[in-house]
C-alpha cells in the first residue's frame, strides 16, 4: 500500500512538534499494514480517522493508495 500525503497535511504536520510529528509517522506505518481496522467517519464522507494521542489523522483509500487529507488536534478536526 503506497502512502501520498497532501500539501495541508504537510502543512499541518510542520505546526507541530517533533515528538507528536515522529508519533504520528509510526502510526503511518501502522496504518498501511492494518487499513481495514480503522474508523470510518460519519456522515457522506468517505474518510477515515485514526487516533494519534489528542490528533486525528483523516485519510481516505483509494485503489492502493492511502491518502492523509489533514492532521489536527481533535479539538478542530470535526469542525
Amino acid at each position: 500500500m503506497n502512502l501520498k500525503i497532501s500539501e495541508r497535511a504537510k502543512k499541518d504536520l510542520d505546526k507541530l512538534d517533533n515528538t507528536i510529528v515522529s508519533r504520528i509517522y509510526k502510526a503511518f506505518t501502522k496504518l498501511k499494514k492494518e487499513i481495514a481496522r480503522f474508523k470510518r467517519l460519519k456522515g457522506g464522507d468517505k474518510n477515515n480517522s485514526l487516533r494519534v494521542g489528542k490528533y486525528r489523522v483523516i485519510f481516505d483509500v483509494t485503489d492502493d493508495t492511502i491518502n492523509i487529507i489533514n492532521v489536527e488536534h481533535r479539538r478542530e478536526v470535526y469542525r
